[in-house]
């Protein structure tokens, strides 16, 4: 009776073993499939973080091309106007026209450039999280956690190139403005 048992337990144990090393493979084939399923995550969102920002500068870019033409085809028409009305503007006029013009363009930049935390103006370098929230360079190494999503910043410090040029185009504007205003 008593060799029976432990046979039976020793069966139990032989049986057990078995099905442990079965359990041990099957994980770590699980471990080496996620690893390789994370590694093609990380490559997809890499990739899908580049065209994306490609495609915010190609946007920029375009808005960019679509306010000089605003401008170009209102300069026409205003050329055209003066051609049909014997009226002309004054030179006043015009300098007042231009002087509002740019001073919408520059209070729209301004407003996109403004910084969340500290709603100071952003200037180089800008910085952003993954999800292209700006912050201002004063306030990025303060913040652990971007302040518009709360993700967690990564340790490098990623710069928002596509702001950086916002910023560029408003410094022109703002010498463009000046010049108006200094000429006679």
């Amino acid at each position: 009776e008593l060799c029976k048992q432990r046979e039976r337990v020793w069966d139990e144990i032989v049986r057990l073993r078995v099905e442990n090393k079965e359990l041990a493979q099957k994980i770590a084939e699980s471990e080496t499939m996620k690893n390789k399923l994370i590694k093609k995550r990380h490559q997809k969102e890499a990739s899908t973080n580049e065209r994306l920002y490609e495609h915010k500068i190609e946007k920029a870019k375009i808005l960019d091309s679509i306010q000089r033409i605003k401008f170009e085809l209102k300069s026409l028409q205003d050329y055209d106007a003066k051609d049909i009305e014997p009226k002309t503007e004054s030179k006043e006029d015009q300098k007042a026209e231009r002087t509002d013009q740019l001073a919408i363009e520059i209070e729209e930049k301004e407003r996109d450039l403004e910084c969340p935390v500290c709603f100071e103006l952003c200037s180089k370098p800008i910085f952003m999280c993954d999800l292209s929230h700006q912050i201002c360079k004063q306030c990025r190494p303060k913040m652990k956690v971007c302040p518009q999503c709360r993700e967690q910043y990564k340790k490098y410090k990623k710069r928002n190139t596509v702001q950086e040029m916002t910023s560029d185009q408003l410094q022109t504007l703002y010498r463009e403005m000046k010049s108006i205003l200094e000429s006679d």
